[in-house]
């Protein structure tokens, strides 16, 4: 109504709020310059909220933005550095299945690419032989056991032998004195132990062959960042060595054990690899 008493105005101390004096003039307590105090009159009363009111100027050093509130899922970035390194699942080694000495290695240098089922290297044995002749023995007996038959043959196959090579040897009725071994899996040679002429052990490894078409990115993450890693989320990463690539994985490995000193956490990615440009160590 138009009647109606108007407010009196109240000045109070910007950085001492509890002085309400009816006039301008200086703060009691620290002597600054008192200010109007803004009047909420014409703001609807309400007894069960809360409101905050600011001036023109307040609001545009302020800067505040309001937003609607809604339920979504949280997306948030986690940067680490982590180093690319081989799959331990992707690793095999040739070993030496007889005593023998290695007449002929086909692979001659650290680094070299094979293929699985490639020669890699020849040995003779006289242990290999002596199962041979154990097996001709068993079938030019006066009576033929299956059973005793079918051991010498296991035996071969478990020295290095394939079944087709077990039944050549007895339908030719003669020993095969060397023994080719080829690579178990496609993959780069990362260790020869292998040399010309060698004695080698039962149980000696030779070849160690790395298959570099999957390979692993170790990862160091922050302890705060673990509530964002779970199990099988995508992963991309970029490495200086290939500048303008873009990279993807996923997370196959989140280490248990947190490191104490650097207060990280081991996190293990799985990357396709198929042209080999990712190396170990970069």
């Amino acid at each position: 109504p138009a009647n109606k008493p108007a407010k009196p105005q109240v000045w109070t101390c910007s950085m001492h709020p509890q002085i309400k004096l009816p006039h301008p003039g200086k703060c009691p307590i620290c002597f600054m310059d008192l200010l109007p105090l803004q009047s909420d009159a014409d703001e609807p009363a309400h007894s069960d909220s809360v409101h905050l009111t600011m001036s023109k100027e307040a609001k545009k050093l302020a800067e505040v933005e309001t937003s609607p509130v809604k339920r979504e899922q949280a997306k948030v970035t986690v940067t680490m550095v982590g180093m690319v390194a081989e799959d331990e699942r992707r690793i095999a080694a040739l070993t030496s299945r007889v005593d023998g000495r290695l007449d002929h290695v086909y692979v001659n240098f650290t680094g070299d690419h094979v293929s699985k089922g490639d020669p890699m290297v020849t040995i003779w044995s006289p242990t290999l032989i002596k199962a041979q002749v154990e097996l001709f023995e068993a079938l030019r007996g006066p009576t033929v056991e299956p059973e005793v038959v079918k051991g010498a043959e296991e035996k071969l196959v478990q020295y290095g032998l394939t079944m087709e090579q077990v039944k050549q040897i007895e339908e030719q009725k003669k020993a095969i004195t060397s023994l080719t071994l080829r690579a178990p899996i496609s993959g780069v040679v990362t260790q020869r132990m292998a040399l010309l002429g060698q004695f080698v052990k039962e149980g000696t490894d030779m070849f160690i062959i790395n298959d570099l078409s999957h390979v692993w990115v170790k990862m160091d993450a922050y302890e705060t960042d673990m509530p964002w890693i779970r199990y099988g989320q995508d992963v991309t990463f970029t490495t200086p060595s290939i500048p303008g690539r873009t990279f993807k994985g996923k997370v196959l490995f989140i280490d248990p054990m947190l490191d104490q000193k650097t207060r990280s956490v081991k996190i293990r990615a799985e990357a396709e690899n198929p042209d080999r440009e990712l190396k170990p160590g970069m």
